[in-house]
């Protein structure tokens, strides 16, 4: 009798406090035709967790181990994770891929699992790094990957008309901005064509809650909620998009939104971010001059920016330093053209 080829099956390896940046991975993996098993997913209710994630890691073909400064510090069942997925390890022929370290920011890695490559999600080709990774265990069991990622790297291509320079589109980059007020469809909690910055800038924790809500304070539609309670004074987070922008190249710009905030200890606010192809940031502005901190009512701010000449990409969101809430909404890029500003 034939076996069956069953797509490849990843079990994600993680700590609750990444719970963000692990669901963002799990639906790339879903989306790319792997068989991924994130707890939040498959976990069933009223059945025995540590029993069905022990099987998990027995059925599993890869193990991701999902790192942070983080999880890499705190003790719990994520350790008993990697433990066991180690024991599962040392059953496997040798020179077989089978468990990958991927950190989701700068971190150490646990001693145990050091002498293993690792791969870093926040550079600019983690992901496609661990595609490739993921493509040699799935040869190794007599099956395919099929990667939309692949195929979105090498055609979606944007060309403005003011140019005939052209832009590889990589998720999480949108083509143009979208869903600016937070009206639009929701996806495992977060506002579609936004993400939590990771792998575009530096430093940026992935700790911080992103939901999208009925705006407060009798206010109209959706706006967006972002926070974390318990951050160090030296922790940050933003919530983002990136966009190709060389058609606004040299020109004035402007990025305005109506900000709320509750006990920011750091500060808070917009920022805005401009980058050329091979040389990033040739403009940057977040607010340094007018931070929020504390607690504000609902008021809109702006930043004006005059773009350099070399501007291929522009990146922009909101940002919040330490402990806090921020809600945001109805925020517009605009540009000044034909003596007048005009949405981008």
């Amino acid at each position: 009798m034939t076996e069956t080829i069953h797509p490849l099956r990843v079990f994600l390896c993680h700590s609750s406090g990444d719970k963000l940046a692990v669901i963002e991975l799990y639906k790339r993996l879903v989306e790319d035709g792997i068989d991924a098993w994130l707890d939040k997913e498959k976990l069933i209710p009223g059945q025995d967790w540590q029993v069905e994630i022990s099987k998990a890691v027995k059925n599993s073909d890869i193990i991701l181990v999902c790192l942070s400064s983080q999880s890499v510090t705190k003790e719990g069942f994520v350790q008993k994770e990697i433990k066991f997925a180690l024991d599962v390890a040392d059953e496997k022929p040798e020179g077989i891929i089978f468990i990958i370290p991927v950190r989701l920011e700068n971190c150490d890695v646990p001693e145990r699992i050091s002498k293993l490559h690792w791969v870093d999600l926040f550079s600019d080709d983690g992901y496609e790094r661990l595609l490739k990774a993921l493509q040699i265990r799935a040869k190794g069991i007599g099956t395919t990957i099929k990667s939309k990622s692949v195929r979105l790297s090498k055609r979606v291509l944007v060309a403005s008309e003011h140019t005939s320079n052209e832009l590889v589109i990589n998720y999480p980059e949108v083509v143009r901005p979208i869903n600016l007020g937070f009206e639009g469809a929701i996806s495992w909690g977060l506002p579609n064509g936004w993400f939590n910055s990771a792998g575009h800038v530096d430093g940026v924790s992935t700790h911080y809650e992103i939901n999208v809500i009925e705006r407060p304070d009798n206010g109209v539609g959706s706006c967006v909620i972002f926070q974390n309670l318990s951050a160090t004074k030296d922790e940050f987070g933003s919530l983002m998009q990136r966009c190709p922008a060389k058609f606004l190249a040299g020109k004035v710009i402007k990025f305005e939104g109506e900000l709320k905030t509750k006990n920011v200890e750091q500060w808070a606010g917009l920022w805005l971010r401009a980058d050329g192809i091979d040389e990033p940031t040739l403009y940057f502005d977040n607010m340094h001059k007018h931070r929020l901190r504390g607690t504000n009512s609902w008021k809109k701010y702006v930043i004006d920016a005059p773009l350099p000449k070399e501007t291929a990409w522009l990146n922009y969101g909101i940002v919040l330093s330490g402990k806090g809430t921020i809600w945001a909404d109805n925020l517009r890029l605009l540009v000044w053209e034909d003596n007048e500003w005009q949405e981008v």
